[in-house]
């Protein structure tokens, strides 16, 4: 667990009109999205040749929420990695979980 003290006010203004508009849950989302989009020198770094690791990439950098035909065709393409040997069963997991992390119809993907 980590305490981050915020001193700059237009930190925090940023952060609340984040959390204000709805697409965040809490102060850790919003710090997860702006980390994960954030470029800075030597990152992002290269895309992996494995194609298997390029769809788990684009999946943990995705913008939520995304289409449901979208999810449907990405989960085909993992169980295939998964298949194929090319991904864990963790990755993969953690993938799916990724995957259905802000759905909120009544049937999540498995």
């Amino acid at each position: 667990m980590m305490t981050i003290e915020i001193q700059r006010p237009e930190l925090e203004a940023l952060i609340t009109q984040r959390l204000q508009s709805g697409l965040f849950q809490n102060v850790e989302d919003v710090l997860i999205q702006s980390l994960r989009t954030t470029v800075f020198w030597g990152w992002p770094p290269p895309p992996p040749n494995n194609p298997c690791q390029a769809l788990l990439l684009q999946i943990q950098n995705e913008q939520r929420p995304i289409n449901a035909s979208v999810k449907a065709f990405q989960l085909k393409q993992l169980k295939g990695c998964l298949e194929g040997r090319h991904i864990t069963q963790v990755e993969y997991q953690e993938a799916v979980t990724e995957l259905n992390a802000d759905d909120s119809s009544p049937n999540p993907l498995p």
